[in-house]
């Protein structure tokens, strides 16, 4: 059994169901009840602060923005040599919960549960960047999720759509929120973590505290 807990509200409330129903719309508007803006420092050295925008509810930024997913390479994993972390395990991972609505290739399983698709329209301000690249005679990348035997240095010439779970253009539900109908995950919203025991390294109980006030919680 997992037990996540979530800062957040539950998308239960229909002003939050209807604000995050259009893709097309940006949330980020400071008066979004989905986001929070918060201020942080980029550098050190310049002690640069810019604002930035957050999701809050559950299912975090990626529920706000619709979230993406993008194919890694052998090299962002292998050099690491991390165990369970090599690009052939993560691959895998990947693909079992994607599925490509615009490819059906080797690289895709198409079994997963989050529908990804390419951008359709791209108009406005962002127009500028896809002619800017063509312009430097940058390549296009047909299948983001393919790349073949790209080396690094080559992908940095070309470019590529993002794969959004943004669909006709209604966004689909996050990562957590479909995993939500798992029958071993429970999940506990608005939730702040006040104490954390461990057991040697392991981390072995929780007291969170909520709205109802505090529970304990604890580990198998």
């Amino acid at each position: 059994m997992v037990t996540v807990l979530e800062v957040g509200p539950r998308l239960a409330d229909f002003q939050l169901l209807a604000q995050n129903a259009n893709g097309l719309q940006l949330l980020i508007d400071v008066s979004n009840l989905l986001v929070q803006c918060y201020v942080t420092k980029l550098t050190d050295k310049s002690a640069c602060y810019l604002p930035i925008v957050r999701g809050v509810m559950v299912g975090g930024s990626g529920a706000v923005s619709g979230g993406y997913f993008c194919r890694e390479l052998p090299y962002d994993f292998d050099p690491v040599a991390t165990p369970d972390w090599g690009c052939s395990y993560v691959r895998d991972r990947f693909r079992a919960i994607e599925k490509d609505l615009d490819f059906d290739g080797p690289a895709q399983d198409n079994t997963g549960f989050l529908l990804v698709q390419l951008t359709r329209e791209i108009a406005g301000v962002i127009e500028i960047f896809p002619a800017a690249t063509q312009c430097v005679e940058f390549l296009c990348i047909v299948n983001l999720n393919d790349v073949g035997d790209y080396t690094c240095f080559q992908l940095s010439e070309r470019f590529h759509s993002t794969l959004l779970t943004v669909c006709a253009p209604v966004p689909l539900p996050s990562m957590l929120i479909t995993t939500l109908r798992r029958l071993n995950l429970t999940l506990l919203a608005q939730k702040w973590e006040l104490l954390l025991l461990f057991s040697d390294a392991i981390a072995a109980a929780v007291n969170p505290v909520g709205l109802d006030g505090s529970i304990a919680l604890v580990a198998d």
